[in-house]
């Protein structure tokens, strides 16, 4: 990170663990377990939010926390995208998905890339598989609005697809941040 964005190594805090970018966090870090865990502007990136939750779970002692602040839609640069349907999940879930899809990337491009703005298929695509085969593709996997996530995550919790988990709080978009927080509790089978 230091050479990365030029930082004054001074003022970087030191660093526990490094996890690789396709990698399970739970197979890194594997000597502990956690109360709390923080999310900001994370779980968009995720290609497999649901199993990304599922292995952040085995980070937790019994009743431990993971909060979440995730960018509500309406008001950051994925307005014009489609909400992520639950389908798109529990497929990319069930292929076990590590990293963006070269869906994801065409998805995500033109709302962020102006020069990708209004281009044809072909012209995005040829841009997505490059960008996806460099293997540093960052981009927003998923949106959603509050309440298109709280529903989902109901349904997910409901159907067992995360087992253990339910929800604490909802702190839905208050209009005054672009974001949306989510509160969800672990509990560990006795």
């Amino acid at each position: 990170m230091v050479s990365l964005w030029k930082l004054d190594p001074n003022e970087v805090p030191d660093v526990d663990y490094i996890v690789p970018r396709n990698g399970l966090l739970s197979q890194t870090i594997s000597d502990r377990k956690f109360d709390y865990i923080v999310l900001a502007h994370v779980l968009e990136h995720i290609a497999d939010p649901i199993g990304y939750i599922q292995d952040l779970s085995k980070l937790l002692n019994d009743k431990g926390v993971i909060m979440m602040a995730i960018p509500d839609k309406r008001r950051t640069s994925d307005q014009s995208r489609e909400m992520t349907r639950i389908e798109h999940l529990l497929n990319d879930h069930y292929e076990r998905s590590t990293y963006p899809s070269l869906e994801h990337i065409m998805n995500f491009a033109p709302c962020v890339i102006d020069e990708l703005r209004g281009k044809g298929s072909a012209e995005l695509y040829r841009w997505a598989k490059q960008n996806h085969e460099s293997g540093n593709a960052d981009v927003h996997c998923h949106v959603w609005t509050d309440e298109h996530f709280f529903k989902q995550m109901d349904e997910l919790i409901l159907g067992g697809l995360l087992p253990g988990v339910s929800i604490l709080r909802k702190w839905p978009n208050s209009g005054d941040f672009n974001e949306f927080i989510i509160g969800l509790q672990v509990r560990k089978a006795k």
